[in-house]
């Protein structure tokens, strides 16, 4: 009970009780080029924002909504060092290959209020294992939740592929946010198996067959998909199938980053954060 006051307390004085004060928040329409094999489909309105979270530290939001945008929202945690989640390209903010951000647009179509997680402004090397287990990242992700609560979520999700699974994995056993309804884990780090065992919350984990990053094996994300007992409502996908890898093992576009395969795969967790039981596989 003290610690859910606390955490109100905290919440109040990031918010402002009403929300997070206007000044405090900046927030441009920004136009982005998609990744090439997702510019097809209905136009999306893209957004940069950045919140206060701890105190000096602002966390950036890109966020994308389509305009059959419900009340539901999604996180996305990037792998590697979650340094960005956009780039130059051809003179224009474009996404980065990661397959979170690439495949942004197939959230957002599916009317999800869409939003991307790069590095907090203090951790301009990025974010590393360490960080991604500390309260100071719980403490920005709880900020991200209120905003988006704020902002109308009824329902918020977190998804975290490769290294972002570390991110995921563990805010999944320590958020306590009503809102915050389940939490994706795809192409999971071996490394996440110190979380799971203690996810009280529903969880997906989705994992290529495929994949050959020696970090992110298929046999490791089995192993610690069964570690997880105590979730009222888990399921795991295997994915297989795709194009052929276009970058190294662990890479964005191979197996390990679902090339070829990313709207089933990403339909498979939509249809899961919509109630539904997900597949057992899922492929082209």
């Amino acid at each position: 009970m003290t610690r859910f006051i606390l955490a109100a307390m905290l919440s109040c004085v990031l918010l402002g009780g009403d929300g997070l004060h206007a000044a405090q928040i900046e927030r441009e329409k920004v136009d982005v080029l998609l990744y090439r094999d997702f510019r097809g489909g209905a136009p999306l309105e893209w957004e940069d924002v950045y919140i206060p979270t701890r105190e000096g530290v602002r966390q950036r939001l890109l966020i994308a909504k389509a305009t059959n945008a419900g009340c539901k929202a999604v996180l996305l945690f990037p792998g590697g060092k979650g340094k960005r989640v956009t780039r130059k390209r051809q003179g224009r903010m474009s996404t980065t290959r990661n397959f979170l951000v690439r495949s942004s647009p197939l959230f957002a179509r599916a009317g999800f209020v869409t939003v991307a997680v790069p590095a907090p402004s203090d951790r301009s090397g990025g974010m590393y294992a360490g960080f991604r287990a500390s309260k100071e990242h719980h403490a920005d992700m709880a900020a991200a939740v209120d905003f988006l609560v704020n902002e109308g979520a009824c329902e918020v999700f977190l998804i975290g592929t490769s290294r972002g699974t570390l991110s995921v994995g563990y805010l999944a056993t320590v958020m306590t946010h009503p809102n915050v309804k389940g939490y994706v884990l795809t192409a999971s780090m071996s490394d996440v198996v110190f979380h799971t065992d203690k996810i009280e919350r529903p969880v997906l984990m989705a994992h290529h067959a495929d994949d050959e990053c020696r970090v992110t094996t298929y046999t490791d994300a089995l192993a610690s998909y069964r570690t997880i007992t105590k979730s009222p409502r888990k399921g795991f996908i295997t994915v297989s199938g795709g194009d052929p890898p276009r970058s190294r093992a662990c890479g964005p576009l191979s197996a390990h980053g679902f090339l070829g395969v990313e709207r089933e795969t990403i339909g498979a967790i939509v249809d899961w954060m919509n109630g539904k039981t997900p597949p057992a596989h899922v492929s082209p």
